[in-house]
């Protein structure tokens, strides 16, 4: 066992009547021992604290977990770590259970709190201009405040959407082309109005005014792990549609997200059309690139991100500083134990699952995934969660693979069987999507998809408290000149 002790603890004599602790026990102990090993790896359980102890009676035994002092007993060892990882599997769910309930509530309060339109009465007029309301009202102390209106384009399963959301925006309008997607973003937005036609054939006048757009337009075209045809690509053209919508809206702000590889030499040319593109629209533009894992997301992840503000509003936007502490898979997936493998074809298990969408796509590994290393331990933030299911990384619990020559690595002999893909909850929980957050999908490839191509939740969030920080800053005056 890596990094664990896994033993016989010695009860008391006085607790195991006619039980005493002679060399034949003492035998008894180190084959216990042996044969704990391979039962806990098989249920997934070798990395948790587990003690293996006689019973009382001295008939029988028990495992504990001594972290959440939760046991198994059993005549066998066996039969003991089988009751503890079904203990184990309950105690899960019902802290997943009680996770959800405790999210709707919130939620539930947060659309009671943003029902009543602001209207002040101010110097003898009556606003009723959000901006200026909200601007007052802080200035005032009070906490009343209405959700900030935005529009969302290349919408995807909603990661950015819900990151603003949890900052108090309200996205009102959203673009989605892609179908197999639509399920799942009208289960998590059902009071968002989600138009699936391509944005290329969506007319600026057809999305209702708000004070923000925000959106990914699709990466591919730039990824270093693509063909990288960049702008020659018609997905990498997508951005000028989002620039054409937004010369005709000109909201208050927008926001951009993409991935790293646009900064690459190749894309020099083309990057800097359409940061000029952006800003003849007519907004003040700050760009970065940031590595998520810097804003409370358990995962390497490199991204550029442009933010625009409307130049007659006369702000720059300012990034926010990273945190102190970057979470690590432990944070994320430490409590999500038991995954299933995929139905044949790599079909969703559906109501079969205990835990929603915690299933792992099976099937081999290409030479080029095995080329490098894809395990992280638990104290290290996950490799980035891209779109493919078959490039999802490693669980935690696997040993790093072995360095055989150069893009050739394999995975520890006699370990094999320790080596699966993260489910497809566990990449929604590196990704921070809550658990109440349903992906929909028949083939587990939709699921990873959905949530590699997401921008994660807690990233999203960041930024936009930030937005919203910098948007508060702007002169009542200049609000009202915007309108």
């Amino acid at each position: 066992m890596t990094g664990k002790t896994h033993k016989i603890m010695k009860k008391e004599k006085k607790t195991a009547k006619a039980f005493s602790y002679s060399d034949e026990v003492e035998q008894k102990i180190e084959q216990c021992n042996r044969l704990c090993e391979p039962s806990l790896q098989d249920c997934e359980l070798p990395d948790y604290p587990v003690v293996l102890e006689f019973a009382k009676d001295g008939n029988g035994y028990i495992a504990r977990h001594s972290t959440l002092n939760i046991t198994g007993e059993g005549t066998t060892i066996e039969a003991a770590v089988a009751a503890l990882k079904e203990n184990t599997r309950n105690h899960a769910e019902q802290k997943l259970l009680r996770a959800i309930d405790e999210r709707k509530k919130e939620t539930s309060a947060k659309k009671e709190a943003t029902q009543t339109t602001l209207a002040l009465q101010y110097k003898g007029k009556t606003i009723t201009n959000e901006w200026a309301c909200r601007h007052i009202v802080r200035i005032n102390g009070s906490t009343r405040e209405n959700p900030i209106k935005i529009v969302s384009l290349f919408s995807g399963a909603g990661g950015l959407d819900l990151g603003f959301e949890k900052a108090g925006f309200q996205t009102i309008w959203a673009n989605e082309y892609d179908r197999n997607i639509w399920a799942t973003y009208e289960q998590n937005f059902p009071d968002v109005k989600l138009d699936k036609r391509s944005i290329t054939d969506v007319k600026p006048e057809e999305i209702p005014d708000c004070e923000g757009i925000i959106g990914g337009p699709p990466c591919q075209s730039w990824s270093e792990a693509g063909a990288g045809r960049g702008i020659n690509d018609k997905r990498g053209r997508l951005f000028y549609d989002y620039i054409r919508i937004l010369q005709v809206k000109h909201p208050k702000f927008f926001l951009a997200e993409n991935v790293a590889g646009i900064l690459h030499p190749k894309h020099e040319a083309a990057f800097k059309d359409i940061l000029n593109a952006f800003a003849n629209a007519g907004y003040n533009l700050s760009w970065k690139l940031l590595d998520a894992n810097d804003y409370n997301v358990p995962e390497t992840r490199l991204r550029v991100i442009i933010i625009g503000i409307r130049k007659d509003l006369n702000k720059t936007f300012t990034f926010p500083n990273s945190n102190k502490y970057r979470p690590n898979l432990k944070d994320a997936i430490y409590d999500l134990r038991l995954a299933k493998p995929a139905r044949p074809k790599n079909k969703t298990n559906g109501a079969e699952l205990g835990i929603p969408n915690h299933e792992y796509m099976t099937g081999g590994f290409s030479t080029i995934y095995m080329s490098r290393n894809r395990v992280r331990a638990w104290d290290e933030p996950s490799f980035t969660i891209q779109a493919g299911g078959r490039h999802a990384p490693i669980h935690p619990k696997a040993p790093k693979m072995l360095f055989i020559e150069q893009n050739k690595r394999i995975f520890v002999p006699g370990r094999e069987s320790e080596y699966r893909r993260l489910s497809v909850r566990e990449c929604a929980r590196v990704q921070t999507f809550p658990d109440d957050f349903i992906f929909k999908y028949e083939y587990l490839a939709d699921g990873y998809k959905m949530i590699g191509n997401a921008v994660p939740v807690n990233f999203a969030y960041e930024l936009a408290k930030q937005v919203k920080k910098e948007l508060e800053k702007c002169p009542i005056k200049q609000l009202f000149a915007a309108q």
